[in-house]
């Protein structure tokens, strides 16, 4: 029960996400509570539920389990469960305190009622809307799904009392069929109204408005009713019947029949009635088909009958699916049943003998294809032609026209029955009027189209579907068209399972000339790795890797280039009889080949690339085709366009399917000659005024150069450059491309080509001031599980996003944000580098306020395994690879007033498939690096280090204490790092001149709450800068309640017990003890003061750093005693493990805590405890509040 009510939350959080203003808060937060409510149902609509009376209707009564959500018209709500008066119209009912979303309300607001509860849904633009299921069921806890009708009632907290009224209409299905049935399912449907779905309430009128479904279905599940019966009950909408003129049809399904009858109503069906639908065969007139239903008709469809589906279509291919058991109707047309439904059976199907045939014409007398003598016996080879299990069984007809109506019907040869006529259509040609230029292409011509339209034979693996081929196929030279009646297993004719393989180049090489293939080729190491399917190409097989390669593009004028937009259709690989699809077969490469030779059986060797591949990740699902573009630069007339596997190991495989392909010209460039390693490459820094900028720092990642006094610069870029940048001087703006700073330019090692760049001064030229915003492990994820993905991009969207712009949008001076590391969370085989671009464009500048600059975490890792290739000399720098291309570079600086801001990756892996196996330190590489962009920073700027793995803890760790010791050359230098998910200020491991500001997470617990392990709240640093000073910092939250600058303490009694009764952490100090969480305090700077009624008993005493996990404690008895000397805040652990129901042997969830205070009250009578914290800049935060045991109020509770 508990997960249902959850789902309906995150509902109306996703729909709603709008409603949490401050202002909707502030009266939730001090308005008034409604501890219980009395409800009443209006006996005037009593013809409802529960108890048949002796007039033929019913009378709604109360149940024990009745729940009633109350709402003020806005995204508040709270939820009552019944106290007293079950089985009677009047009832009591009280505040449900296992929900987690109760809401207070304001005293003279006007409330609105729903029962059931979980019927209400809020949407910020339409309001409070009433949900009437289009899946319902006739048993659903030992009762009538239908007898929780919708009701709705007006009240208010002076009163208390609310009188429902019934707002949906009660149908009841009563069935005459051809026997004793099992019913399966009964499904109204109507053509021009809606009748279910989401329904806005009209409070004024008492009445629901109309819906977003035009049916409902009523399952009867396992629930022996047999034919005749008037068991099925349903809800429906209030609908005037007497308006309109659509049919409306009810679909009957027994385990043996398919009935459907056509009968619209003729009456209007009111609020609180009950209608019977008489579905008697005996009284309506039996047709043959669907096709010729009209009021008053009704048709049947039996086992052994051909009931057809349409499955999928391209611009050349339709495939179709069948079956004879009724029990398998549902399915015929989802791609994959096998992931809908558990258990299917395709037993009775696969066992008969089936011809399929494809018209022009809805007459069918105009036959294109049909084929004869398909059964599981029909494919001779090993594999089955009908899967059991899987699929039902699907024919896919090849070599059809696009955008044209077709007609097909299916034969059951072994039962003498057919199908209905269905009517099809072939989709569309990507590119209309194909006109492909030949030579002298300009921007915006087509240079190459590509459908495969002419492949016809083989099964259609993405559809399953069947297929056709020849005995002969490899001795042909003309092809044996896929036309007229073909009867298989005869004329060298059979048909294919969608799993069978023909090689293009080898089995099928005759037939290239009449496929339009001639100038195409491959590279790999076996000719039967490209393979042909109906209307498209399969790249790659199980144990070779291969590329299909264009014709030259010989369009592109001689001796110039062209910026080439490449666009076409892939999907990934799976088996014919599986649903999986394996992790390299999502990886896609697009290269441009150059001195390419072809050899024979139409074999391509090269010796250069153009440029770098462009790498594609495809859906995961061998079902999902993805339309992608991508863009190649440089590319010569003599180059060829290579499709193929994108994964780096070389003895790897990925199996990809590809349809589509088309080059278009962007722009004709004049030819760079690629670059060379060891060459000097160079560029100019120019003013946007045209002067030079001299003194400029420039570096690939690895050397720092500086432009001289003509702006002119040169570098040899390391094996493993990526980017060429500049570190952007104080003078000029922050360069801005999409949102987002754009400070460098893509190295490109296959053209040696200039690397310029602009700058803009800025207009009142260099800030005095300026505040920086740190931005702590956003960490969010991609997952299938616990719906991971919409929690975590969401809150971060809807939640973090805002509330940093908001305080953006207070300053009056430029404001620039670094993020610490963590932007995704990968971990293990869940890769998030799909969700990178997703989190940039949160965080561009429009939406969050300000300039963000990027570190690099420990899970923003590329996809593993990590293999070192021609452009990462090692894993571990291929590991970086993902981040740089969304992000940019990974070790730079850039300048703000009299600061000099750093950001370095400072994790390395040991292992390249092992995600946890890295450890904080530097490389000798970057300690150079940093070396040469220190060398040209003045001694008294301030210097901001910002990296992911805090530098406390991890000096030993690899060229730790040697990049401390670069930073203790300057007066003033403080570190920012994020990655424990705690808050510590240090001002004391280092010397004085170095402080280090270890952030909480903006994701808090990674987003299960509102708060950090230690306490502290969602949110982020601060930093006020003037000169070469931080004059001001503080940490700021991110949620309601929690976010004002004032929020800084939370305090607690000694005893304090925390998580649930279940699962509860109990504190020893003793309840004269006050504790003080001071989210952002250190042990130095900062004096925290103690007040017991009004009178001063002395600063608090600093906890120092002791902490308890489940290893030291037992958890498996309640309540869990703490020791007295940890400086954890257990208020926030026992939340996470024991409110929130995380795993309370997960030591991640036990975290220390360095701001924790405590003190013996001196008047341990004392009725006013105040603690005051001041901080080194001589702001004062106070806290009287003492938080009590179990109380988690201020918290939003969220399970997703």
């Amino acid at each position: 029960m508990r997960r249902n009510l959850l789902i309906v939350s995150l509902l109306s959080l996703l729909l709603g996400a709008c409603s949490y203003t401050d202002e909707q808060m502030d009266v939730a937060t001090n308005g008034v509570a409604l501890p219980s409510l009395r409800a009443k149902i209006d006996t005037s609509y009593s013809r409802t539920y529960a108890v048949d009376c002796e007039d033929g209707s019913v009378q709604m009564l109360w149940h024990q389990d009745d729940q009633i959500m109350v709402t003020d018209g806005t995204s508040n709500r709270a939820r009552y469960k019944l106290d007293a008066g079950a089985d009677t119209v009047e009832a009591t009912f009280v505040v449900d305190d296992t929900y987690s979303s109760n809401a207070d309300f304001a005293a003279n607001a006007e409330l609105y009622a729903i029962s059931p509860a979980d019927r209400l849904q809020y949407n910020p633009t339409k309001g409070v809307r009433a949900h009437i299921p289009s899946l319902q069921y006739v048993e659903l806890d030992g009762v009538n799904d239908t007898y929780r009708n919708v009701m709705i009632a007006r009240g208010n907290i002076a009163s208390g009392e609310f009188d429902f009224k019934l707002v949906t209409t009660l149908v009841r299905f009563d069935l005459k069929l051809q026997g004793s049935e099992k019913i399966v399912s009964v499904k109204m449907e109507a053509e021009d109204v809606n009748i279910a779905g989401y329904s806005v309430v009209d409070w004024d009128a008492m009445s629901l408005q109309e819906g977003t479904s035009k049916y409902v279905e009523l399952d009867y599940g396992n629930v022996d009713i047999l034919s005749p019966s008037s068991e099925g009950w349903a809800q429906i909408l209030p609908i005037d019947w007497t308006k309109g003129e659509g049919n409306v049809y009810y679909t009957v399904k027994t385990d043996s029949n398919i009935y459907k009858f056509c009968k619209r109503p003729t009456k209007d069906f009111a609020a609180g009635g009950i209608y019977t639908f008489p579905l008697y065969i005996d009284e309506f007139e039996l047709v043959e088909s669907e096709g010729e239903l009209s009021d008053g008709k009704y048709c049947v469809t039996t086992n052994g009958d051909v009931m057809v589906a349409h499955i999928k279509s391209t611009d050349s291919t339709i495939t179709i699916g069948w079956t004879v058991s009724v029990k398998n109707a549902d399915y015929i047309d989802t791609l994959n049943p096998h992931t809908v439904i558990q258990n299917t059976d395709y037993t009775s199907d696969i066992e008969k003998n089936y011809k399929v045939a494809i018209y022009s014409d809805a007459e069918c007398q105009n036959l294109v294809l049909s084929v004869d003598n398909i059964s599981k016996e029909s494919d001779t080879s090993t594999k089955k032609t009908m899967i059991n299990n899987h699929v039902p069984p699907r024919f896919t007809f090849p070599g059809l026209a696009p955008s044209t109506t077709y007609y097909v019907k299916v034969w059951n040869n072994t039962d003498d029955t057919v199908s209905d006529v269905l009517e099809v259509n072939t989709q569309s040609s990507v590119v209309e009027n194909v006109n492909v230029v030949t030579q002298n292409a300009q921007a915006g011509d087509l240079i190459l189209f590509e459908n495969f339209a002419d492949l016809i034979y083989s099964g259609e693996l993405s559809s399953r579907g069947m297929g056709i081929s020849r005995t002969d196929r490899s001795n042909l030279t003309e092809v044996a068209p896929a036309t007229g009646s073909i009867v298989s297993g005869k004329d060298n004719y059979y048909v294919v399972s969608s799993g069978t393989e023909m090689g293009l180049f080898n089995t099928l090489k005759g037939l290239i000339d009449d496929f339009g293939l001639t100038d195409w080729g491959y590279v790999g190491s076996a000719a039967g790795s490209i393979c042909a399917r109906p209307g498209y190409v399969k790249i790659g097989t199980k144990n070779n890797r291969a590329y299909l390669c264009t014709p030259e593009l010989s369009a592109i004028p001689a001796g110039k280039a062209a910026r080439l937009k490449i666009q076409f259709k892939a999907a990934p690989y799976g088996e014919y009889d599986a649903n999986t699809v394996a992790s390299n077969d999502r990886k896609m490469y697009v290269r441009a080949l150059l001195n390419t030779t072809v050899g024979d059986g139409y074999k391509i060797t090269y010796n250069q690339e153009v440029c770098d591949p462009y790498y594609v990740s495809l859906q995961s699902s061998v079902t999902s085709w993805k339309n992608c573009t991508v863009y190649l630069e440089n590319v010569p007339s003599t180059a060829r366009i290579a499709f193929g596997g994108g994964t780096d190991v070389e003895t790897a495989t990925s199996r990809l399917l590809l349809d589509d392909i088309r080059i278009y010209v962007e722009e004709i460039t004049d030819y760079v000659e690629p670059w060379k390693p060891n060459e000097p490459i160079g560029g100019t820094v120019t003013y946007s005024d045209g002067t030079p900028a001299a003194g400029i720092s420039v570096s690939d990642g690895y050397t720092v150069v500086q432009t001289d006094a003509e702006g002119k610069y040169t570098l040899v870029p390391h094996i493993d450059t990526w980017y060429i940048y500049y570190s952007i001087p104080e003078d000029s703006q922050v360069p801005m491309e999409n949102g987002h700073p754009c400070f460098y330019k893509k190295f490109d090692r296959r053209a040696n080509i200039s690397y310029d760049f602009t700058l803009t001064k800025l207009a009142g030229g260099k800030e005095s001031n300026f505040t920086l915003f740190c931005l702590a492990d956003p960490q969010c994820r991609i997952s299938t599980q616990e719906n991971q993905s919409v929690k975590d991009g969401y809150r971060f969207q809807n939640e973090s996003v805002p509330a940093i712009k908001g305080h953006v949008d207070t300053k009056s001076v430029p404001c620039y944000g670094v993020t610490l590391g963590d932007i995704v969370y990968s971990e293990g085989s869940r890769n998030c580098v799909s969700f990178m671009p997703t989190m940039r464009g949160y965080m561009a500048q429009d939406k969050i306020g300000m300039p963000i600059f990027q570190t690099m975490g420990n899970h923003d890792y590329a996809d593993m395994p990590w293999n070192a290739d021609d452009t990462s000399s090692t894993f571990d720098i291929k590991a970086q690879r993902a981040f740089e291309d969304c992000f940019g570079p990974i070790n730079y600086s850039w300048n703000r007033g009299d600061a000099h801001i750093i950001s370095m990756r400072n994790m390395h892996w040991s292992s390249n498939n092992t995600w946890n196996d890295y450890t904080m330190g530097f490389t000798s590489e970057q300690v150079e690096w940093l070396s040469q962009d220190l060398a040209t920073v003045p001694k008294d700027k301030l210097v901001i280090f910002c990296v992911h793995v805090p530098f406390v803890g991890n000096s030993s760790k690899t060229n730790a204490q040697t990049v401390v010791s670069m930073l203790q050359e300057f007066e003033n230098c403080h570190i920012m790092s994020g990655h424990t998910h705690y808050n510590r200020n240090d001002p004391t491991t280092y010397t004085s001149n170095i402080y280090e500001h270890v952030h909480a997470a903006l994701c808090g617990q990674w987003w299960w709450s509102d708060i950090n392990g230690d306490g502290v709240p969602n949110g982020y640093g601060v930093y006020d800068i003037e000169g070469n000073t931080i004059k001001n910092w503080y940490y700021m939250g991110v949620n309601d309640g929690m976010n004002y600058r004032d929020y800084q303490i939370r305090l607690y009694r000694g005893d304090l017990k925390s998580g649930t009764e279940d699962c509860t952490f109990e504190q020893k100090h003793g309840h004269d003890v006050i504790l003080a969480n001071v989210f952002n305090a250190d042990n130095v700077n900062w004096k925290i003061e103690i007040f017991a009624d009004g009178v001063s008993e002395g600063l608090m005493e600093f906890i120092p750093e002791q902490k308890y996990t489940s290893s030291h404690l037992n958890v498996y008895y309640s309540p869990i005693a703490v020791p007295s000397d940890s400086c954890q805040d257990w208020w926030a652990i026992g939340y996470h493990i024991g409110y929130v129901g995380r795993n309370k042997t997960n030591n991640s969830y036990y975290v220390n805590c360095f701001h924790m205070y405590k003190h013996t009250l001196q008047n341990k009578d004392a009725k006013d405890i105040r603690v005051e914290a001041t901080d080194p800049f001589g702001r004062k935060y106070t806290c009287s509040e003492i938080t009590g045991d179990y109380d988690y109020s201020m918290l939003v509770t969220r399970v997703w």
